[in-house]
């Protein structure tokens, strides 16, 4: 007897095994009848993504360069900056106090005439002596006032100290008694400059003093009369006399 094979069994939800399932690869159309395998499109997409990825590189380090050169750029201006800043803050502050004193400068202008110690020209000189020594130091004008505040006191050593200290010049009193004594000896004659040449440097703000003394007596006497001349006045004879006591 042959083998009696179990007869196949057959659902109505599977197909049949030689028909192929819609959608399956199998139906799938193929334009060139090949089946494309995944390795060759792998490689096929390869340089593609390659050359992305170059020129991708390529961009960020041009953007790297650039910013680079912008980070230079701006530490550069902030350098020039910073030193222009230097520069005009010198410049405005090189008068104040607290900076080192500028050399002699024996170009200026409209220079003041030699003091000879007469006391009704003191006045216009000093404004005009200090003036010019303003132009040199704004700090000159300071110190030459705090030296006439002394008021018949002289100079000593701890009154120089104590202006200095004041005036915040401390490590330039030196310079200022050097500078001083030779604007002195520049500007004065007669005995005002056998005065200044006795003190020398070191003595040079009380050779500023003392005739400073005498013109700002005069001053204050000249003041004293006046007033005296205002409150009690003098009598006029006549009509005719009244303007020639205002006048005087």
């Amino acid at each position: 007897m042959g083998d009696k094979s179990k007869p196949e069994e057959f659902s109505m939800y599977s197909p049949p095994r030689d028909r192929p399932v819609p959608d399956s690869p199998e139906i799938q159309d193929d334009p060139d009848g090949k089946e494309p395998q995944p390795e060759e499109a792998a490689a096929a997409s390869a340089p593609a993504v390659s050359e992305r990825l170059d020129a991708l590189t390529q961009l960020v380090e041009k953007m790297e360069q650039m910013l680079k050169g912008t980070i230079e750029e701006l530490n550069v201006t902030k350098n020039k900056n910073e030193l222009l800043e230097e520069k005009i803050k010198g410049q405005e502050d090189n008068k104040t106090k607290g900076d080192k004193l500028m050399p002699i400068h024996h170009k200026n202008i409209d220079k003041p005439e030699k003091y000879d110690g007469n006391t009704d020209h003191w006045l216009r000189w000093m404004k005009t002596f200090k003036k010019f020594l303003k132009r040199q130091d704004g700090r000159w004008v300071d110190l030459l006032d705090e030296i006439e505040k002394q008021e018949g006191k002289p100079i000593t050593k701890d009154v120089e100290k104590s202006i200095a200290v004041k005036l915040n010049i401390v490590t330039d009193i030196a310079e200022f008694r050097s500078q001083l004594n030779e604007y002195l000896e520049t500007f004065t004659k007669g005995t005002v400059k056998q005065l200044v040449e006795a003190c020398g440097d070191s003595r040079s703000l009380d050779a500023w003093r003392q005739p400073a003394d005498k013109g700002h007596s005069l001053r204050k006497f000249h003041k004293r009369n006046l007033r005296k001349k205002a409150y009690d006045p003098k009598p006029a004879p006549n009509v005719k006399e009244v303007e020639k006591h205002i006048a005087a």
